[in-house]
Formats: C-alpha cells, structure tokens, sequence
C-alpha cells in the first residue's frame, strides 16, 4: 500500500524542538491524520491547530 513518510513539528515551540516522524497510508482522510497527530503530541483537543505544508 502506498504510504507517506510526514515530519511534523510544533510551530512557535524550539526550546527544545518538538517533532514527530511518521508514516500514513497515502489515502488517509485528513480528519484521521488530525486525530493521530493530537495524540502523538498529546493535544487532546485542548490547543487550537492548522496544517501547513
């Protein structure tokens, strides 16, 4: 199955760095990848967001 390899890093946050790399299917809806990235930065739906390529 076709997949992405994404890099994504907290805006605004460098001391120190936070970051994850991960992998996704390439069809993955955008609301799913959403939800994997508030738990992989233990958001919760506490902080507001926006994606940026």
């Amino acid at each position: 199955m076709p997949a992405y390899i994404i890099k994504a890093a907290l805006k605004d946050f460098r001391s120190p760095a936070t970051w994850r790399r991960f992998k996704i299917k390439k069809n993955l809806p955008i609301t799913e990848l959403a939800y994997y990235l508030e738990i992989m930065f233990e958001m919760y739906a506490e902080h507001q967001y926006d994606f940026t390529c």
